[in-house]
């Protein structure tokens, strides 16, 4: 099984801003083919690929939405990750209020929405955060396990 990482943003400017993406997946990728190498399933959907589509949003919590739809004839299946950017007004590297289109929207924790507390003030800057975050997601993701294409896809250890 193959893993990308898509980047989009509910934040005005902010992946044009200079983040660099490829830089966030050249350290995150390895870690999710790892996961995958080790699981069985995975390996046998070696022409599947697994999109890990982050959202940076302007909320409180790391939000991970693993019930996403696998898609057959395309052999690919989404997991959503919303990872929050703060405000420059809870940390100097946050953003600016404006630059929020749905700002500190609620999500709620059910059977396929992890809600993740994460404390931005513990970072000196937004890469280091935004790595750490999803170190932290995709941990929670394979040790929760997602279905795709029928088969699970977990991390037993």
């Amino acid at each position: 099984m193959r893993s990308q990482i898509l980047h989009s943003s509910y934040v005005i400017g902010f992946v044009e801003s200079g983040l660099p993406e490829e830089e966030i997946n050249n350290i995150l990728l390895p870690e999710i083919n790892s996961f995958l190498e080790k699981d069985k399933n995975a390996r046998l959907m070696d022409d599947w690929t697994l999109n890990f589509d982050i959202t940076y949003n302007c909320i409180e919590d790391l939000v991970i939405a693993r019930k996403n739809r696998s898609y057959p004839n395309e052999k690919y299946k989404e997991v959503k990750i919303h990872i929050p950017i703060p405000t420059i007004d809870v940390v100097d590297w946050g953003v600016k209020p404006e630059q929020c289109i749905d700002y500190n929207h609620q999500y709620k924790t059910s059977k396929y929405v992890e809600v993740i507390p994460v404390n931005p003030s513990d970072f000196k800057d937004r890469v280091s955060f935004i790595i750490d975050v999803m170190h932290i997601a995709i941990k929670e993701i394979f040790k929760l396990g997602v279905t795709v294409n029928g088969k699970r896809i977990i991390n037993k250890t």
